[in-house]
């Protein structure tokens, strides 16, 4: 609006034009926000021409009704301006403490999350620890019990081994005690058996002879019994007393050679 409008409005006489006061409020606006800047600037401009123009043209009562018509406008539009710049001020001040609330609130979920994930990850550790120190103590306990079985077993196949060499000696014992004693009851039988023939030849001799020559036929049969051999045991390992070898008819039977190895007998148990 040029000056010459200005002087063509109608104004009462008797309107006075108010002093502008300095606003009862410091506006606080954010550096982000450009409108509200601009907005600034300009009422500040304002304010200093306002003020300038009344300083030039004197007290109230001097001035001419087109200058208080002007004066009028330019306060309405500064309170105009300045109620739009409150609310905007208001507006902005609410949503910069609605987002400082809420950049709280996010930041203490975030803390509350960031705790709850410690304590998580903790139980989950203490977890893990206290499972790896069972399987550490089952390990230890599988490892001391496998070196005993370890050491048990060697025992049983040293023992083992000393009793099969000891079997495989007693074994070879056996079977050289067993050719020995049939090597023993084959010579003793043959010789047993043509000593049997001949005292049976003799004692025929003898009762041809008659019963004048009975001692002497005695004292030549005494020459040829021999002395009575004895067998080695298998079961004992020794040597039993033999006894006296006589002649009887019996003696032609077959020798009985298990009953002789297992109970060591003499020549005569062969009749």
């Amino acid at each position: 609006m040029s000056l010459e409008q200005c002087h063509r409005i109608p104004i009462p006489a008797r309107q006075r034009v108010q002093r502008l006061s300095p606003p009862p409020f410091r506006l606080h606006v954010q550096g982000n926000v450009p409108q509200l800047k601009e907005i600034c600037s300009s009422l500040a401009t304002s304010k200093e021409l306002v003020k300038a123009l009344v300083g030039i043209w004197g007290p109230d009562d001097g001035l001419n009704p087109s200058t208080a018509s002007l004066l009028s406008a330019l306060c309405a539009e500064l309170d105009l301006a300045r109620a739009h710049v409150w609310h905007l001020a208001t507006e902005d001040r609410w949503r910069s403490d609605e987002t400082a609330r809420m950049r709280a609130q996010l930041i203490e979920k975030a803390r509350e999350w960031r705790s709850r994930q410690r304590e998580k990850v903790a139980a989950m550790v203490r977890v893990a620890a206290a499972e790896l120190d069972g399987e550490q103590r089952s390990r230890r306990r599988a490892e001391r019990v496998n070196a005993k079985l370890g050491k048990t077993l060697a025992d049983v196949e040293r023992e083992l081994a000393v009793s099969r060499r000891e079997l495989e000696r007693e074994r070879r014992s056996r079977e050289r005690l067993e050719k020995v004693c049939d090597k023993l009851v084959r010579g003793g039988l043959a010789y047993g058996v043509d000593d049997v023939r001949g005292g049976e030849e003799e004692v025929r001799r003898e009762a041809q002879r008659g019963a004048g020559g009975a001692g002497e036929r005695e004292g030549d049969a005494a020459p040829r019994q021999r002395a009575p051999q004895a067998f080695p045991c298998a079961a004992t390992k020794a040597f039993p007393p033999a006894a006296p070898l006589t002649a009887t008819p019996s003696s032609r039977s077959r020798p009985r050679c298990c009953h002789l190895r297992r109970h060591g007998g003499t020549a005569d148990q062969l009749r």
